[in-house]
This record gives C-alpha cells, sequence and structure tokens, in this order.
C-alpha cells in the first residue's frame, strides 16, 4: 500500500487516517458546507427568541434611536 503524502497532508496532518491520506472531492465539500450551514442558521433560530427576551431592555437603552 502506497502513502501518499504531500503539503496539505503536512498542513492538515487530521486528513492522515491510519497513515493513509482521506481526500474530501469537492462535491462533498460543498454539501457538507451546506449541511453545517444549514445546522447552524437552525440552532441560531431556535436560540435568538429567547436572547432576545433575556437582553431586550439592555438593546431598548443602548439603541433608543431604533424604537
Amino acid at each position: 500500500m502506497e502513502i501518499k503524502t504531500n503539503m496539505r497532508s503536512l498542513i492538515f496532518p487530521h486528513l492522515l487516517k491510519g497513515g493513509v491520506y482521506v481526500q474530501l472531492e469537492l462535491y462533498n465539500a460543498i454539501w457538507l458546507f451546506a449541511v453545517f450551514f444549514m445546522l447552524h442558521d437552525f440552532e441560531e433560530l431556535i436560540t435568538v427568541e429567547n436572547w432576545s427576551k433575556r437582553t431586550e431592555s439592555r438593546l431598548k437603552e443602548r439603541d433608543s434611536w431604533i424604537n
């Protein structure tokens, strides 16, 4: 079994798995980015209501021109 090494494997050692270079195709990387972005956005949608209720008074004091 040939072990591939290149500059990316030196910069990103977590890409090495069992001594074999693991390559992520661009197509899969784009889909993973979209999935992680959606999960991050959903997390913000879930938590923003509670955050806005807790900080409403401080925001009104600080940014009274918005009201």
